[in-house]
């Protein structure tokens, strides 16, 4: 043990004070802190200036009405300019024409009547592209989808009580109810949006986190198998103390990494105007994350860690020569990738038989179980179950891998094939 922990301590000491690391830890962290302050960044910067639409005035109240919409709307930046009718629809036309060409206005809105119909036809015209101004124009349907809603209401004769209670919004919450049990409160929206927040979390830092120390893993075993180095190494620590020492003493690393990340992402988060623009107008707090989410987020981490670090080592101990190891690393990598785009895919379907069926397998459990336990609600004896499947898989792996490594970190020359490597793992035993 004190061969291990010297092992831990060289490795960790080693990893955390060279430049690589350093370099990479400070151009994530800015990566990190600008992704949090862009929506903020992007509402700062951006024009203040009102979109100005104009209208002719007509015979109906069509034009104050839409003028009287915009401005009531506080999240609508748009300002109608109403212009005085002139003798004919082309004289009309050439003047909005002027007033776009000036810059007066950025666009306008004909009324055209259309014989038997109860609203005229609305169409809207500006220098903007079509597809840019898609925007905006499901802005002007649904004002002017209102506007028709009370002119027909008008006709009618409903009161002003009548129409208060008629256009008074219906507020809906989303509560998910819970399939082991009919009588929990189940999961509200701000719940389940902050359990988005965590799975996409884990699918990042399980995705890079293992990419990087895994490649680090092997490339650090390869590097020194090739260089001779090992000989000397295996004379006073066992290859067995190596490999587990450099997989803890790594991953320490890349735990540290990940603590740094978080620190300066909650930082971040907690700013005075990046709260309002990603938690208070979401209605979000961090209080809606449930304790046993983030339990599960260290476990599966950790488990997933070591299921493919012992893997990444493995494979290192088999390459004599690290030209060879990036394709030697490219199955585990292509795992990996598997995982990731599945994991994408079940942020939109966690419940679909294919995302379901891949929680249970092991290299794909740390991302996907964990997807399922955050976005959906999962019977616990399929969480029991993964978890079960999961340990087993990663004590086999680190079994096999550890009698790999003690075997393929004295095998020189060429890849050694699959029976050469059995024959040696049968010959030293463990």
């Amino acid at each position: 043990m004190n061969n291990i922990g010297t092992v831990i301590r060289f490795t960790y000491r080693n990893k955390v004070k060279s430049r690589p690391f350093l370099i990479s830890t400070i151009i994530l962290a800015l990566i990190i802190s600008i992704a949090i302050n862009m929506p903020y960044l992007i509402a700062h910067l951006s024009s203040h200036a009102p979109t100005r639409v104009g209208i002719v005035q007509s015979e109906s109240n069509i034009p104050s009405l839409l003028k009287k919409y915009f401005r009531i709307q506080k999240s609508s930046n748009v300002s109608v300019v109403i212009f005085p009718a002139r003798q004919s629809v082309a004289a009309d036309e050439s003047m909005l024409n002027k007033a776009v060409a000036s810059g007066k206005i950025q666009g306008y809105v004909e009324l055209n009547q259309v014989k038997g119909a109860a609203f005229p036809q609305v169409t809207y015209k500006s220098k903007q592209s079509i597809i840019s101004s898609q925007d905006f124009a499901s802005q002007l349907q649904q004002a002017f989808q209102l506007i028709k809603t009370q002119v027909v209401v008008k006709q009618i004769g409903l009161s002003s009580q009548q129409m208060g209670e008629l256009y008074s919004p219906v507020s809906i919450q989303t509560v998910q109810l819970s399939a082991s049990s009919t009588n929990e409160k189940g999961k509200t929206q701000a719940m389940v949006i902050m359990a988005m927040v965590m799975v996409y979390a884990l699918l990042f830092l399980l995705f890079m986190g293992v990419t990087m120390t895994g490649s680090m893993i092997a490339n650090e075993v390869t590097a020194e198998k090739s260089s001779r180095v090992m000989e000397i190494l295996i004379s006073s620590v066992s290859p067995l103390q190596q490999m587990f020492g450099k997989i803890i003493g790594i991953g320490l690393v890349g735990l540290t990494q990940i603590v740094i990340f978080i620190v300066i992402a909650l930082i971040n988060v907690n700013l005075p105007q990046n709260t309002h623009f990603l938690l208070t107008q979401f209605h979000l707090s961090f209080r809606n994350v449930p304790v046993s989410l983030l339990i599960y987020f260290v476990f599966f981490y950790i488990a997933g860690y070591f299921l493919f670090a012992t893997l990444f080592a493995a494979i290192g101990s088999l390459v004599s020569r690290t030209e060879d190891l990036g394709q030697a690393i490219l199955p585990a990598t292509f795992l990996l990738l598997a995982g990731f785009y599945i994991g994408v895919y079940g942020l939109q379907a966690p419940n679909s038989p294919f995302v379901v069926a891949m929680s249970f397998i092991p290299f794909f459990t740390p991302l996907i179980m964990f997807l399922r336990i955050g976005l959906s609600d999962p019977s616990v004896w399929q969480v029991i179950l993964s978890i079960v499947i999961l340990l087993a898989s990663v004590y086999g792996m680190t079994w096999l891998s550890a009698k790999i490594y003690r075997t393929g970190v004295l095998m020189y020359g060429k890849r050694p094939s699959i029976r050469e490597l059995r024959r040696a793992m049968r010959a030293m035993k463990m």
